[in-house]
């Protein structure tokens, strides 16, 4: 379990830890980002973590960012804490895609907040906190089930459990935010959604892109 930090946000306190440069060493323009080749995230980080301890610093081209691998820092920063890091990391190429710091992962500050709020207020129009949530939830679990049944009855030996169970958790999110579920016969137009979704949070954490950024200038 770890948490990490860009230095764009970070407080005096942190700011210590970058300046100690505890951590594995980087190279040149592209910092320890080969390491994660492969995806080999996961196992460097554990490796770092047992070298290093609890707290290092790792490289994303020439950038740094402060790792934390337990959980009393974790809570001390993002909860007691949390306001003070609440800031999100410009970089270049978000600036390029989003002509600026706009989007739901990127905004913060005061956007960030009226954003926040306008989020909580739409949430519970939709249900959050209410009964009508989990009835929601309950409808599409039975049509799912129902999906199964008939999938079943019509001689299908091989049932995709996992995409239906997708496809459901989709249909809920989706029915929430836009007011259209996604039912068995908009099983490709989902499936199309979902993996534009997942390239699309890939590449904007994979390493070599993040060193790519730091020259587009």
């Amino acid at each position: 379990m770890s948490f990490s930090l860009s230095s764009g946000v970070v407080e005096p306190a942190v700011r210590t830890q970058l300046e100690t440069r505890t951590g594995p060493t980087p190279l040149l323009f592209f910092g320890n980002a080969l390491s994660f080749n492969n995806n080999q995230l996961e196992i460097a980080m554990k490796k770092w973590h047992k070298q290093y301890g609890d707290i290092f610093t790792i490289w994303m081209g020439t950038e740094p960012i402060i790792t934390f691998h337990d959980a009393p820092t974790m809570f001390e920063t993002y909860v007691k804490d949390g306001e003070t890091f609440t800031d999100r990391l410009n970089s270049d190429v978000h600036k390029f895609l989003r002509q600026g710091k706009y989007g739901i992962f990127i905004t913060d500050g005061e956007l960030w907040k009226e954003h926040r709020r306008f989020a909580i207020h739409v949430l519970k129009n939709f249900g959050l906190g209410k009964n009508i949530m989990q009835e929601r939830i309950l409808n599409e679990i039975v049509a799912m089930i129902d999906y199964i049944k008939d999938d079943m009855k019509n001689g299908i030996s091989e049932i995709p459990i996992p995409i239906e169970i997708d496809r459901a958790v989709g249909s809920i999110i989706n029915g929430l935010t836009f007011g259209k579920r996604f039912l068995k016969e908009n099983l490709k137009e989902f499936l199309r959604v979902k993996n534009f979704a997942v390239r699309t949070i890939r590449y904007a954490g994979d390493p070599f892109y993040r060193i790519m950024e730091t020259n587009m200038e």
